[in-house]
């Protein structure tokens, strides 16, 4: 089997692993001349970075994606309070984790069942109930309600496809259209505690950063239970919880120099991109012994997927048992063997599963 290109292109390589042990062996954090960026690799190193204060989620000179300003989908990103730095928004995030944590498991899976009954009734194909579900069951748990809820849910989809790095111009154009929409579906709506244009803009924020990640752990969910029938019969929350090390929907994120600074005993420099490879952390034999093993009884599994401290992914427990209640309802719609192909993108995997 062929090696991936580069960090970036291992995304949707149908097995990284192999590669993203070798940066973990030989190259932890280093700088990539292919890509331009530092790439951290390792457990250690990924932990670095994410905690480094020079470190910000988006680049200091470019807030807001060039393809989306001066739009209303660029105002609409660059209220995401996952996208800004700083105590005040940290503060802010706490709220919207706070709101998102009053959901327990329980109401979660019978929310994930109720859409699902509506999905499975419309005989739509696997594929297309796996990418409906996730803003289907994340904006019925924000306060959504139908009639409104499945075009809501369709345009914070749009939205989601569209803003990703290196997406075509007609994704983006869709995107840009569906913030204008999702502005004027969504007024007074979202979080407490928030000011109005915060409280629509991170109700679609929580929808779109559950999107590809939720949608993608559904299907590698799916396609390791055709390869682990027994396993997942057994604990589909522990099997999750596994598929989430052993084979991440997220597989890499992005961080940008603010100032000077030393990470992982390297200088890097003020403005320089680092590439923070999330699913090789998640298979460093340092923070999971015997990785590549798939275990469901794994003593202190380290998870990287949803990012670590104040930016890691509010919904990460709400998108965990989303996919392990899609799990039962979506059971032996797989094969096993079959050959695996991911949709386009830079960072996600996310299997087309039928």
């Amino acid at each position: 089997m062929s090696v991936p290109a580069d960090p970036i292109a291992a995304a949707i390589h149908p097995d990284p692993y192999p590669y993203y042990a070798d940066l973990v062996a030989w190259r932890p954090f280093d700088f990539d001349a292919r890509t331009g960026l530092w790439v951290a690799a390792s457990a250690e190193a990924v932990r670095a970075v994410l905690s480094a204060p020079a470190t910000r989620v988006r680049p200091p000179a470019e807030p807001v994606p060039a393809t989306l300003a001066d739009s209303a989908a660029g105002e609409l990103f660059g209220r995401f309070l996952r996208m800004r730095d700083g105590k005040p928004h940290g503060a802010l995030r706490q709220e919207v984790a706070g709101a998102l944590a009053c959901h327990g498991p329980a109401a979660v899976a019978a929310e994930t069942n109720r859409q699902l009954d509506r999905l499975l009734a419309g005989r739509r194909s696997l594929d297309d109930i796996v990418d409906r579900l996730p803003p289907l069951v994340v904006g019925a748990l924000c306060g959504l309600t139908d009639p409104a809820l499945p075009e809501i849910a369709m345009l914070a989809a749009t939205f989601a496809r569209g803003i990703a790095a290196g997406r075509p111009a007609g994704q983006v154009a869709l995107a840009r259209q569906a913030a204008v929409d999702l502005g004027n579906r969504l007024s007074g709506c979202g979080f407490a505690g928030l000011d109005a244009e915060l409280a629509v803009a991170n109700l679609v924020g929580v929808m779109v950063q559950s999107y590809e990640a939720t949608v993608g752990l559904i299907g590698l969910a799916l396609i390791a239970q055709a390869r682990h029938p027994e396993l997942a019969a057994t604990d589909p929350v522990a099997f999750v919880d596994e598929v989430l090390r052993h084979d991440a929907p997220v597989q890499n994120t992005r961080r940008f120099m603010a100032e000077d600074a030393v990470i992982a005993g390297r200088e890097v420099g003020a403005g320089q991109g680092i590439l923070v490879l999330l699913a090789a952390a998640n298979r460093d034999p340092q923070a999971n012994p015997r990785p590549d093993a798939f275990c469901l009884d794994r003593p202190d599994r380290q998870v990287f997927t949803f990012g670590l401290g104040q930016h890691r992914c509010p919904a990460h427990g709400m998108a965990a048992v989303i996919a392990a209640t899609a799990l039962g309802r979506l059971a032996g719609r797989v094969l096993s063997g079959q050959p695996i192909r991911y949709r386009p993108s830079l960072n996600a995997r996310m299997p087309l599963v039928g």
